[in-house]
């Protein structure tokens, strides 16, 4: 395997952990047998850039036109099998994964701090954690605080660059956080789990070259950079302490940084404290040896220490404070965790001086968790994992079967599951691509996803009477696919010329849909005469849900070549945000929308006509006829809503809130009891499940497939298409806790069930069969 790593080091004046990190893995790599091409560039360059240069350096973060020529060359000479990734500022810029996209490369990337959404990449801003950015498409609170080289300027650019790099990050086929807070908080920003695998920095055993363990002095060590991140002065308050009430302790202090004078003035003034400056490697660690214990007092959160995990190595005990991902890495078997106090980290110091046997038995267990979790040789075959599931073997690109999926538009929703499907066929051997147009609704509607990979392609739409016909431009492009995976819509002409194609040695074509039309009010008798014809001549199907198959099958396809894809949509964060909303804050929004105690019923969804808008009015006045303090809360935007802002006039029980997402969205459901939809019904039984709230509905016949998720009595209830009944089932409910609560368990059941993960489990095992021929796994 040939590996290309791309890193902008940091400068040579402030030794980075990053540095050696990226070293160190490169090391190891070499050791393991893969072949590696390296990239580099240096941030101390531009101190030897000529005026011009100096003039383009604001917009490199964003785009650098010099390294994305450089990297192309250099991937077209080398054609490595994968492209890793470290850090790409100031110099390289993130634009190097699209060069590396368009090359074929694919691309995996170290998370080594909080970049991703924070211009400093450290989340901490004027002596405490910051997260002012976290969740806003632009950084304008760090270009407000100067937070990128305390400059408003550059912090300008970095939010620039990080909000014209969203779509960028995308493209990355693996990110390899550090540690599981850095993973969990990609999470939480909306990156998957097939997209996550987390690789600690490594450390070499420095024991497998029998380097002699010296006797601990009276010595405590403190190694990084001299920042007020890093907690220095927290430090030296605390020697302060340490110093009178141990006459023969040592504080030795290596490293250089900003606060170098600041630190040295301090240190003259204080007792038996040494600066030692920046010291090789292997001194370093003969320090650490020498040491009682190794204090990391940094008081930002940090994402992995580097030092933490030398100093386990070392078989040293390290006092830290519970900052970041180091609160998972130093607990009281291997060291002393204590808050970011000067009295707390000096009541520690003390300890581990006074008491050199518990010391000792602590530096013990730290080095048995160091060569369980932390060596050079465990770390590395997790990055060689990660690689192998993401790179292409040399040579075997031809090889690599190809599925096309075409598609009429990418709706937000979709995104998720087309990035998981993708990653979950790459590790079978399989390309996915996606072929996108044909439709204008993500126009209409909204909700128009980005999937950076899709490929466009032009369509013409057809007016044939009373139908519309839709050609799509995908023959060429589609020439040597094993597998074309269409819509299901007798509208597509595309599909007819792609069944007698395959009749002919073209590739193997699947329906994805809802098989037949259920609404009698909309069904065309031509239209679905001719896609119950058609069905026979393709090689899979691909249906939304369970009743879907049973649909296809009792029109005569063959069950052993049917897929139930479990229709999802990602509501992973949805149901964390909701366990993560508190009592307080669900009264909180109860005061702040005047709900008072009563019982609310929540609506969600566009405010459109086929929503039936104007029942919910009915159906609130019929629950308050029954229930009392009933309220109503709407969260949606549409047409529709103006029709319900004056019936809202009279009804000071019904709150109007808009369009609400993510944690806003959690925060009101937390209220509620019930969701209310008296029209059509699609997804939003998912969005209901993940609420945790059975959802109330009534039997019209144009709801989507997906009212098949929903069963009458057990997540929800089906009523008749009235609003008094309605309204009747609901104040039932509401009356009997027993029931709801019941309700309630059973929606989220459905939750841990329609997941994303699980729908692309299910179409790629469906993908799979249809490329070998096989009937789909029972």
């Amino acid at each position: 395997m040939k590996v290309l790593v791309v890193h902008n080091r940091y400068r040579s004046a402030q030794p980075s952990g990053e540095n050696a990190a990226v070293d160190n893995q490169i090391r190891q790599l070499l050791a393991a047998g893969v072949e590696v091409v390296t990239y580099f560039r240096s941030s101390d360059e531009i101190d030897t850039f000529a005026v011009g240069d100096r003039l383009t350096l604001a917009a490199r973060p964003i785009y650098s036109r010099e390294d994305s020529h450089a990297l192309r060359s250099l991937m077209h000479a080398e054609q490595p099998d994968l492209l890793h990734l470290h850090n790409p500022y100031p110099l390289i810029s993130p634009w190097v994964i699209r060069v590396a996209r368009e090359a074929c490369v694919p691309i995996v990337q170290t998370v080594h701090n909080r970049r991703f959404f924070c211009a400093n990449g450290l989340a901490f801003r004027d002596g405490s954690d910051c997260s002012d950015c976290a969740g806003h498409r632009f950084a304008f609170p760090a270009v407000r605080h100067a937070c990128y080289r305390d400059s408003k300027v550059q912090s300008l650019v970095m939010a620039g660059s990080l909000a014209a790099h969203r779509s960028t990050w995308d493209l990355v086929d693996r990110f390899l956080p550090v540690s599981e807070e850095l993973a969990a908080e990609m999470r939480l920003s909306g990156v998957h789990d097939e997209r996550l695998t987390v690789v600690p920095n490594g450390v070499d055993d420095p024991f497998s070259a029998q380097v002699a363990l010296a006797a601990p002095r009276n010595v405590l060590l403190y190694v990084g950079r001299l920042d007020t991140t890093k907690g220095i002065h927290l430090l030296l308050d605390a020697w302060q302490l340490v110093a009178a009430q141990h006459p023969k302790a040592m504080l030795r202090i290596v490293g250089d940084g900003d606060e170098r004078s600041a630190v040295a003035e301090r240190a003259a003034q204080l007792q038996r404290v040494s600066l030692l400056g920046t010291l090789e490697h292997s001194v370093v660690f003969a320090e650490m040896q020498a040491a009682s214990a190794v204090v990391v007092p940094s008081i930002s959160k940090e994402a992995l220490s580097v030092v933490v995990i030398e100093a386990l190595a070392a078989g040293r005990p390290v006092i830290a404070t519970r900052s970041g991902a180091v609160r998972s890495l130093v607990d009281d078997s291997v060291g002393w965790s204590v808050d970011a106090k000067a009295a707390s980290l000096a009541h520690a110091m003390g300890e581990a001086l006074s008491d050199p046997k518990e010391a000792a038995y602590r530096g013990a267990a730290g080095r048995h968790r160091f060569l369980s979790d932390f060596t050079s040789k465990v770390t590395t075959a997790k990055l060689l994992s990660a690689y192998s599931s993401v790179a292409r073997t040399k040579g075997s690109s031809s090889k690599l079967r190809r599925v096309v999926i075409v598609s009429q538009r990418v709706p937000q929703y979709r995104v998720p599951f087309f990035d998981g499907l993708r990653s979950l066929l790459r590790d079978q051997g399989i390309q996915l691509e996606v072929l996108e147009g044909g439709s204008r609704e993500g126009e209409l509607r909204g909700d128009g996803g980005e999937l950076p990979w899709a490929i466009p392609i032009t369509y013409r739409r057809l007016a044939v009477g009373k139908r519309e016909l839709i050609t799509q431009s995908v023959l060429k492009k589609v020439a040597d696919a094993d597998l074309v995976i269409v819509e299901q819509a007798s509208k597509l002409v595309t599909n007819n010329a792609l069944l007698i194609w395959r009749r002919i040695g073209g590739p193997k074509v699947a329906f994805w849909g809802h098989g037949r039309n259920r609404n009698d009010a909309r069904r065309s008798r031509i239209g679905e005469w001719w896609k119950n014809k058609i069905l026979s001549q393709s090689d899979w199907f691909f249906g939304y849900t369970s009743g879907v198959v049973d649909d296809v099958v009792h029109m005569g396809f063959p069950r052993e070549r049917v897929t139930d894809v479990f229709n999802a949509i990602d509501t992973t964060q949805l149901r964390r945000l909701r366990d993560a909303v508190s009592a307080e804050e669900t009264a909180e929004v109860r005061s702040e929308l005047g709900l008072g105690d009563g019982p609310v019923g929540l609506f969600v969804g566009s405010l459109v006509p086929e929503k039936s808008i104007a029942m919910l009015a009915e159906i609130g006045d019929q629950v308050r006829r029954e229930v009392s303090g009933f309220q109503l809360v709407v969260a949606g935007e549409g047409p529709e809503r103006s029709v319900l802002e004056s019936l809202a006039r009279s009804r000071p029980w019904m709150s109007l809130v808009g369009a609400k997402f993510g944690a806003d969205l959690a925060a009101i459901a937390s209220t509620a009891s019930v969701m209310v939809i008296p029209g059509w019904v699609g997804l939003v039984v998912i969005d209901a499940a993940a609420l945790g709230l059975p959802l109330v509905t009534t039997d019209r016949p144009e709801h989507s497939v997906e009212i098949d998720y929903l069963t009458d009595g057990v997540n929800g209830l089906i009523c008749t298409n009235n609003a008094m009944v309605m309204g009747d089932a609901i104040a039932e409910l509401l009356g009997d806790p027993q029931r709801l609560a019941a309700m309630s368990e059973a929606a989220l059941e459905l939750a841990q069930t329609a997941t994303i993960e699980n729908m692309c489990q299910r179409f790629g095992a469906g993908v799979l069969a249809c490329l070998n021929g096989e009937p789909y796994p029972a």
